[in-house]
């Protein structure tokens, strides 16, 4: 019985699980604005409500709302820290992978209508390559950049000793082989759910009166 059909995961999605992975590992630190204040549609509705109200005899107007200070920018040092977490942690592999992979994606493409320009299409992406891995360690800053908002200096200090140990650098090097492990595993797990949920919805429906 054919279940729901899943297309491939594209590599973007590829490239940014082991980020994912790792947030896992770190652990939520931030609890969601949205869980302890109104959203902003909402705040805006009520605003709105209350303008439309009469005050109160003898009530004085509400100073305006003092906008909230802004956080302090993480010192050279928090940054260069959550910077060596990144790598430690394997993240940048993340970002490195995708200059590659664009690569034979424009070398494919150009030479599957073209294969005149193999070799110096070849010779222009070995030129090209040192220039775009520089531009992939911007990702990486801007990695440790978001790391040092979410983390304190010591935290994350606390962390990389994890990763810098024998235990963490063992975990990162078994994340590409637990990664491509775990896409096989879900991609089964997927479709053994696809087939199981049409068949059940089916079941229900037909004690419904309806044959699907």
């Amino acid at each position: 019985m054919p279940g729901f059909a899943f297309r491939q995961r594209p590599t973007w999605m590829r490239a940014v699980a082991p980020l994912v992975l790792a947030a896992c590992v770190l652990g939520a630190r931030i609890v969601p604005a949205c869980s302890q204040n109104p959203s902003a549609a909402e705040a805006k509705q009520q605003t709105i409500a209350q303008a439309g109200q009469p005050a109160a005899a003898g009530s004085q107007q509400d100073p305006p709302p003092q906008a909230a200070p802004e956080a302090a920018e993480p010192s050279a040092a928090h940054i260069q820290a959550a910077r060596e977490l990144i790598l430690a942690t394997g993240i940048s592999r993340s970002f490195q992978i995708i200059i590659p992979e664009f690569m034979d994606q424009i070398d494919g493409t150009l030479t599957q209508t073209r294969p005149e320009l193999t070799n110096d299409l070849l010779a222009v992406m070995g030129q090209l390559k040192p220039e775009f891995d520089k531009q992939a360690d911007e990702m990486i800053d801007l990695s440790a950049r978001i790391y040092a908002r979410l983390l304190t200096e010591d935290e994350i200090r606390a962390i990389l000793a994890f990763f810098k140990s024998d235990a963490g650098r063992k975990y990162v090097g078994a994340q590409p082989l637990f990664l491509n492990q775990l896409v096989a595993g879900m991609q089964a797990w997927q479709q053994k759910i696809s087939v199981n949920m049409m068949t059940r919805v089916r079941e229900e429906m037909k004690k419904k009166g309806h044959d699907l």
